[in-house]
């Protein structure tokens, strides 16, 4: 065989009885086969933002369309602006939420790893597009059944100056000039998406039909496993998959603090890592820009941290506060930080002084 399933649905409906033969030479049960996919969704622990590019009947009740999966009572799925469903040992997925579909993104939470199966038929792509609103988020998902770069997958949306497409690890922003810049470089089957369209208007977002090179699979979802990140600029950290809300941040560094190949910046809530971010390379950006999709939930100052072979060398006071779904900074007006170097510290004494002032310094080795 070709290696695909079909769903086998009879003519007329099928009872089981022991040795009983259904159907005669002269009127056979027929059935009528389609071709039958499943889509294996990696879950991680926590929150996942997830869509289903399968057409099937089940995603009409919450409960249907996760019959495969294995869950303990308080995993949640929502959709943002439309309510949520809860899970719980006894009733089971209960709640709000009045179905799901495949045109959003979908947020689920799950106490442990796993992958659920979904299964359906191909969808037609080309009739089936996304309705983009101006001057918000969209919360969307992706159909093909292969991944995707970021340009081939929005090359039929409209794009404008500073729209941004975010996942959980990554986003890259929308340039006239360069086209989307970033470290979400791919887009998978099986995830979820938001878009900010900057414009007012609303333009349709059609699906983009496979041919030529793109109709070759390349790393579908369900051979490439939780564990492989396609995004290679993205450096996803636990807090991503702790909270369902996250932010952007397009920050550059002041030029004052030389950064060296390989720096890494670390965004830091209190003493919670909240994300970290490599320099991206772009004629836009000059090679001096740190994307940071910073995942969280209430509202509190976050400080960076420059690391250099393992070690912290430069932090920054605490600069910005967190807001679910903000856009700090753009590709031509990024946000400064601005580095102190670390274990660098500076002791005047007698204090006060009247007339003369010893200055004991303790550098980064330790010594005095």
């Amino acid at each position: 065989g070709n290696g695909k399933v079909y769903e086998a649905t009879p003519s007329s409906s099928i009872r089981f009885q022991n040795n009983k033969i259904v159907g005669t030479s002269d009127n056979p049960v027929i059935f009528d086969g389609k071709e039958l996919q499943y889509e294996n969704i990696p879950l991680s622990e926590g929150w996942n933002w997830i869509s289903f590019n399968l057409a099937t009947q089940h995603l009409a009740h919450v409960a249907d369309a996760l019959e495969n999966g294995n869950w303990v009572s308080g995993d949640v799925i929502k959709h943002d602006e439309r309510g949520f469903d809860q899970y719980s040992q006894s009733s089971g997925w209960v709640g709000t939420l009045p179905a799901l579909d495949n045109l959003s993104l979908f947020k689920l939470q799950t106490a442990q790893p796993q992958t659920l199966s979904v299964s359906g038929t191909p969808l037609d792509l080309a009739s089936t597009p996304l309705a983009v609103a101006g001057g918000r988020w969209n919360y969307i998902s992706f159909l093909p059944l292969v991944n995707m770069t970021v340009t081939e997958a929005l090359a039929g949306y409209q794009a404008s100056d500073q729209d941004v497409i975010k996942s959980q690890t990554g986003f890259s922003m929308y340039s006239s000039r360069n086209g989307w810049i970033g470290n979400l470089t791919y887009l998978e089957p099986g995830k979820g998406y938001m878009l900010y369209r900057k414009d007012a208007s609303q333009v349709p977002f059609p699906s983009p039909v496979l041919s030529g090179s793109l109709a070759t699979p390349r790393l579908a979802s369900s051979s490439s496993g939780a564990g492989m990140r396609l995004n290679p600029d993205q450096i996803p950290v636990t807090s991503n998959y702790k909270f369902s809300d996250n932010m952007t941040l397009i920050a550059n560094v002041d030029p004052g603090f030389k950064l060296l190949d390989g720096d890494e910046i670390l965004a830091y809530h209190g003493t919670e890592l909240r994300a970290k971010a490599l320099a991206i390379a772009d004629p836009e950006t000059k090679g001096n820009a740190f994307f940071f999709n910073i995942a969280g939930a209430n509202p509190g100052s976050l400080h960076f941290e420059v690391l250099r072979d393992g070690k912290s060398v430069a932090q920054t006071d605490a600069v910005i506060g967190f807001v679910a779904n903000e856009r700090y900074g753009t590709l031509t007006e990024p946000v400064t930080l601005h580095f102190e170097k670390s274990g660098v510290s500076t002791k005047l004494f007698p204090n006060p002084f009247q007339r003369t002032v010893s200055i004991q310094a303790i550098l980064e080795d330790g010594t005095h």
